[in-house]
């Protein structure tokens, strides 16, 4: 019994301890500019105990990395390629990656790349018990190493900034997002070990990146799980636990009562399916946009939604659904978008502004022992 007991507490232990972790940079396939969201989801999984970039960097192209690599103290491995065209430097970093998981020195590995290539790296790396985290770019990225990695986690190339304040979402809005992150949710709360049916926040957040390693709530227009399950209060209950208001959040979610007696009963007597209406296809393209580019107020410069739109979807044309232009776009659904024509406070024609038309809700609620206080 105490060589048990004591087994599991070194298990808790080890547990606690920081990762280890190789950094190793595919600097062929992600940008320098992404580097301060790249290096903050990294820290955030461990501690960066080996960083490494590789690339041929005599080639002009590579010249912005070098400033990059002495900013985060990232050593620049020369990758010569023997022949053009070939993945000389991929060959590297798996060469030395797996020198790496023999030694001992770490005991995870965050690859940032989008590369297929690095997929059979990634399952030899977790056949050898190590955790393996993947990073890179929202528009290039391969389904086959996300799968691979215990982790991934999609970058977007476009400004970081404040996320709607508090309000309700309009039901035209609601309908143009992308719901598949609802039956991982569901499934979490069907993980729950309370008799209440409630599962802790972080609990669900490990499921569901079991079940879909590449999930990151920013893909679907917020900044956190919690505000993303918010969103839906139709669907889901969420409660702020922590003891009091000057310690982090502790949240708790369940599926609402009236909705899983609606799917329990449901799945005796199954519904006709009903056909599909709703907003044009690329209404959802455009509110994604709004979530990772909105100004304080919620507005932003329609010249502005413009270029984030083309940095999620290159091709797109507004021109390609009948319309002449991006305004006009918007201004065909006045339920979804909003337009304002702003005078430029130092004269000249007018500028137009835009914004969806919701305002994110977080419902938040302070449990304090048995007693809750909305």
């Amino acid at each position: 019994m105490l060589a048990s007991h004591q087994l599991l507490v070194a298990r808790q232990a080890d547990q606690a301890r920081p990762r280890q972790m190789a950094w190793l940079i595919d600097g062929d396939n992600i940008s320098p500019r992404l580097m301060p969201q790249v290096f903050a989801a990294a820290t955030a999984e461990g501690n960066l105990t080996l960083r490494r970039a590789y690339g041929d960097w005599r080639s002009a192209r590579f010249s912005p990395w070098s400033r990059t690599c002495h900013e985060y103290s990232i050593e620049q491995i020369q990758v010569t390629p023997f022949r053009k065209g070939k993945n000389a430097t991929d060959m590297q970093l798996t060469i030395d990656a797996m020198e790496l998981c023999l030694t001992g020195l770490v005991d995870s590995f965050c690859i940032v790349s989008g590369d297929s290539d690095f997929a059979p790296l990634a399952y030899r790396l977790r056949e050898h018990a190590m955790y393996v985290f993947g990073i890179g770019s929202a528009t290039a990225v391969s389904s086959a190493f996300t799968a691979a990695c215990n982790r991934y986690q999609r970058i977007h190339n476009v400004p970081q900034r404040p996320f709607p304040v508090a309000g309700e979402r309009d039901t035209a809005v609601r309908e143009t997002e992308d719901h598949s992150w609802i039956s991982l949710v569901n499934s979490a709360c069907a993980k729950s070990h309370e008799e209440d049916g409630w599962v802790n926040l972080g609990g669900a957040g490990n499921h569901i990146r079991q079940l879909q390693p590449n999930f990151d709530a920013k893909s679907y227009g917020f900044p956190r799980l919690a505000d993303l399950i918010a969103s839906r209060p139709d669907l889901f209950e969420i409660e702020d636990r922590r003891p009091s208001p000057t310690v982090a959040p502790a949240y708790w979610v369940r599926v609402r009562a009236s909705q899983a007696k609606e799917a329990s009963k449901s799945a005796i007597e199954p519904e006709p399916p009903q056909p599909s209406q709703g907003p044009p296809s690329w209404a959802r393209l455009i509110t994604q946009t709004y979530a990772h580019s909105i100004t304080p107020d919620g507005w932003m410069p329609l010249t502005w939604a413009s270029e984030r739109i083309k940095d999620l979807r290159p091709g797109f044309r507004p021109q390609q659904y009948g319309f002449g232009g991006l305004l006009e776009m918007l201004e065909s659904e006045p339920d979804l978008f909003r337009i304002d024509q702003r005078t430029p406070p130092e004269g000249g024609p007018p500028v137009a502004f835009t914004r969806p038309a919701y305002r994110l809700t977080v419902p938040t609620r302070v449990r304090s022992g048995d007693r809750v206080s909305a």
